[in-house]
């Protein structure tokens, strides 16, 4: 692969940012959590138990909490994603773009524009927690933040970022073969079903002690499982909630992970390229599984 060129990359990132901003969808996003939030707060039945002296409860609400945040950001971003990518590969934007911007560039571009969104986004609700705390007196996030290791944190914050990556540009490569924008919802489903099925069984998971101390077969197993992005980005963290694993098996997990995300990478360019200039009518996950960017295609060779 070519050496990337990051003035082409910051011009697809800016130009996605700016398309984002001026959208309806980004803002709903953001604002639909706030309306739920402001439900339950004012149905005032929601007690969360996180007293200083009730850890366990702690563990359970991050093991709890983590995959769903995951998975809830995941299925948000990537729908922004998938409906760009639909939307620039219908009105035939996307091939004057290659013309002028590499396909590599352009999906690292769309996805640096997504984390900067994303980041926006969560800025904006840590100042509207910050601000609710101050006027109501309340003390659930301080107490979370004080009881929680800044290790675990920096964590949290690799792992969600891992896991985003992966879902975006799996969504990416998928809705580059969409021919009418009536598909892009099966751009978004295979991904979603994937970090679905890994938010639910992470809850299975949640619990103190899941695995015995030493080296076991589940252990062994587990951890080969969770080497493959998405998943471990789902379920370890609530086995490191837990204190099922530790630090170091957790943070080499993501290095795992990064190393056959880079692999992936490498492939899904090929098929993203390949995907833009398609006009083939079939469907798009579909026609990412057969394969079609084989060598001998003109497109590969650009």
């Amino acid at each position: 692969m070519k050496i990337l060129k990051q003035k082409q990359v910051l011009a697809v990132a800016c130009h996605e940012i700016k398309g984002q901003l001026s959208s309806f969808t980004y803002w709903t996003i953001i604002l639909w959590p706030l309306l739920i939030a402001a439900i339950f707060e004012r149905s005032g039945n929601i007690h969360l138990d996180l007293s200083t002296s009730n850890h366990l409860n702690l563990n359970l609400f991050w093991g709890n909490f983590l995959p769903i945040f995951i998975f809830m950001v995941s299925l948000s971003y990537v729908s922004i994603m998938a409906n760009s990518v639909a939307a620039d590969k219908t009105s035939k934007i996307s091939e004057m773009l290659l013309a002028m911007v590499d396909a590599k560039e352009q999906l690292i571009g769309k996805i640096s524009a997504t984390y900067c969104l994303m980041l926006l986004h969560m800025t904006i609700y840590a100042g509207l927690i910050y601000i609710y705390e101050r006027v109501t007196h309340g003390f659930i996030v301080q107490t979370i933040i004080r009881n929680t290791s800044p290790v675990f944190f920096v964590y949290i914050v690799l792992d969600a970022a891992v896991a985003l990556f992966m879902a975006l540009v799996w969504a990416t490569e998928i809705a580059s073969y969409v021919t009418d924008e009536s598909q892009v919802a099966v751009a978004i489903i295979p991904v979603m079903l994937l970090i679905g099925t890994g938010t639910a069984v992470s809850f299975l998971f949640n619990a103190p002690h899941y695995f015995d101390a030493g080296i076991s077969v589940m252990r062994v197993y587990a951890n080969v499982v969770l080497a493959f992005p998405p998943i471990g980005s789902l379920l370890m963290p609530t086995l490191l909630a837990n204190q099922n694993v530790g630090y170091g098996e957790a943070y080499l997990n993501i290095v795992i992970q990064l190393v056959i995300i880079a692999w992936l990478l490498k492939q899904s360019v090929r098929q993203y390229r390949f995907g833009l200039l398609s006009s083939k009518k079939a469907n798009p996950f579909l026609a990412v599984l057969s394969h079609e960017n084989t060598g001998n295609s003109k497109e590969n060779k650009r």
